[in-house]
């Protein structure tokens, strides 16, 4: 028996994960001690990045808190009882290596961990890695050792942990880091870089996951990819979130909100990319909430990266290239504004663009026809913050209050992605929006999860829940 583990993952140990994705999924051993743990927490949940953790049934046994805490945030794996050179073991000893470390975690943290395995030093065979498929794990290798563990008395230093971690970027790379202290000389090398290459990783275009998340995405069918904090996703509608979207291009009315029938709603940022994305990017990914950002095209030279960046929290859409008042332009140049802008993006992200907002919600019937044309959805809003307009804007609190009075379940909220009031009361807001039962998605997610009727459509703003306060 196998657990169900895909027939590719049996009698192999990736090195890389299975997606040609510009995502990196940064691993941590725990088997020795926790020096090194407090700093690499604080730095992930700041910077809102998901890791794995491979954790040994020892690790669990003498730092049951520690393991409740990660396993409480991250998805955690099995790293054997003991941390033994499996092949020295005889196969009993190999499965009760196995076993006993299972039993110690859940122990700890109060769940299974994850059906991923991690071999000690690296060291396996055939056989080994059979008893350990036979068990329901997967084993995992890794495309790059930062070498941290072996501390500064073996020569290494935060910038050689760093340049071992950058030379292995490239789609689906598995980067190998510890948790714990050089037993000689206490140094927590991984600790201290991680930060930096978190932020040499994101400047560079790429986003982070989880081994459970990237092989859930590649072999959909396997089941046993549950019970771990790793759970932000949301839930599955019964219509893809594609089809739904084509249905409402099909229909070719501008869409302001959603049904209130469940207790979802759409976050949308407008005017981006910019120096405020990455913070927000980083909070939704943390919040495990997502969200629909509408974006400039003449913004794009500065920030080339950033599009594709969003993909891993929601979804790209169109909001022309120099902003303008599209119904004061002629219709060849309005189509232009946003057909050039929908081309870049694509380009961008190497998606394709299907939604698009017009500068100020300024339209008429020709600029509805372009983005028919085009094969966009016009999605407007209801309600809107107050963050850009009147001018200067709301304040921080001003936008809390006027989001926590206004929005109800099947919104579409307006927040702008490059302001600094937004970006303060972003944190907030989503505590409070959580806090309400409600959960954020994008555009094409809440079609699907709770579209809106035909009848709200015909309506259009005045068919929206407090489209007016």
């Amino acid at each position: 028996m196998h657990g169900g583990l895909p027939r590719a993952l049996i009698g192999r140990i990736p090195a890389s994960l299975p997606t040609p994705e510009r995502v990196v999924a940064l691993t941590f051993d725990a088997g020795a001690n926790d020096a090194g743990l407090p700093k690499i927490v604080t730095t992930l949940h700041r910077l809102g990045v998901p890791a794995t953790f491979f954790v040994t049934g020892h690790f669990a046994r003498f730092y049951p808190r520690w393991t409740r805490q990660v396993a409480a945030r991250y998805p955690i794996a099995n790293h054997t009882m003991n941390h033994l050179d499996l092949d020295a073991l005889s196969d009993a000893q190999v499965r009760a290596e196995v076993m006993d470390a299972r039993r110690a975690i859940r122990a700890a943290a109060g769940i299974d961990p994850q059906p991923f395995f991690r071999f000690p030093y690296g060291v396996e065979s055939s056989r080994t890695l059979a008893i350990v498929n036979s068990l329901g794990y997967a084993a995992v290798g890794w495309t790059a050792d930062t070498g941290g563990w072996l501390g500064s008395s073996g020569g290494q230093s935060v910038s050689s942990v760093v340049a071992r971690a950058m030379n292995a970027v490239r789609p689906g790379a598995i980067i190998l880091m510890h948790v714990g202290s050089n037993p000689g000389d206490g140094s927590t090398l991984d600790a201290d870089a991680i930060a930096t290459i978190i932020e040499r990783i994101e400047r560079r275009g790429y986003t982070f996951t989880t081994l459970s998340r990237a092989y859930a995405a590649a072999y959909p069918a396997w089941h046993r990819l549950s019970g771990s904090a790793d759970q932000t996703s949301t839930p599955r509608p019964r219509t893809s979130s594609s089809a739904s979207l084509a249905g409402f291009i099909r229909l070719g009315r501008p869409l302001y909100c959603g049904s209130p029938r469940r207790r979802y709603l759409a976050l949308t940022f407008d005017d981006g990319p910019g120096p405020e994305t990455a913070a927000t990017i980083r909070l939704l990914r943390r919040s495990g909430d997502r969200a629909t950002f509408f974006l400039v095209g003449r913004n794009l030279s500065a920030w080339p990266r950033l599009p594709r960046a969003e993909l891993s929290v929601g979804v790209v859409g169109d909001h022309t290239w120099t902003h303008p008042f599209l119904t004061h332009l002629p219709p060849s140049a309005a189509e232009s504004e946003i057909a050039r802008t929908q081309a870049a993006l694509a380009r961008a992200t190497g998606a394709a663009v299907r939604l698009f907002r017009p500068p100020y919600g300024f339209h008429d019937a020709s600029v509805d026809r372009a983005a028919r044309r085009l094969g966009m959805l016009e999605v407007l809003w209801s309600p809107d913050s107050h963050d850009s307009y009147p001018p200067p804007g709301a304040s921080a609190l001003e936008i809390e209050r006027t989001v926590k009075r206004l929005a109800r379940p099947g919104s579409i909220v307006l927040l702008h992605e490059n302001l600094r009031a937004t970006a303060d009361a972003l944190p907030v807001l989503l505590r409070e929006l959580r806090a309400r039962g409600l959960r954020a998605v994008s555009v094409p997610e809440l079609l699907a999860l709770d579209p809106p009727t035909k009848a709200q459509l015909q309506e259009g703003v005045h068919g929206c829940p407090a489209a007016n306060g």
